[in-house]
């Protein structure tokens, strides 16, 4: 399945249930990365994390998603026995952008079809109601 984070209008507000899912997403994923204490050297507050995700835009996505990406790609670095200065400048593709999606989108991507398919059939009861009158 391909990942179009471009297509993502960043003017476009997440729905309640939208940052509910990627707020899982990330906690999911910084349990993974519990252990990798060096990561949380003061450079990331995770209080801070949680409240961007909470109030992103749809656009927020590849700065949220490319971050994580780039903490994985570091710790994956520390633990071959790489030096990672802090500080250092990660730079991170959109084939990193879309691996990182993929992963997100693997917690429950039965998530986002179960609210497409809401919508659309509220729409559509909406559409009929109107018809009738």
């Amino acid at each position: 399945m391909a990942n179009n984070l471009d297509a993502i209008s960043k003017d476009d507000f997440l729905s309640e249930e939208e940052r509910l899912f990627i707020l899982k997403a990330e906690v999911e994923s910084l349990k993974e990365l519990k252990d990798h204490t060096y990561l949380f050297d003061g450079t990331v507050d995770l209080n801070v994390l949680a409240a961007k995700t909470m109030n992103a835009t749809r656009g927020h996505l590849k700065t949220l998603v490319g971050t994580a990406c780039a903490f994985v790609i570091r710790a994956e670095d520390k633990k071959r026995g790489h030096e990672v200065p802090s500080g250092e400048v990660l730079t991170v593709t959109m084939e990193d952008f879309d691996f990182a999606w993929g992963l997100v989108k693997q917690i429950d991507p039965a998530e986002f079809e179960k609210k497409k398919s809401f919508e659309a059939s509220e729409k559509e009861d909406v559409r009929l109601s109107q018809a009738r009158i």
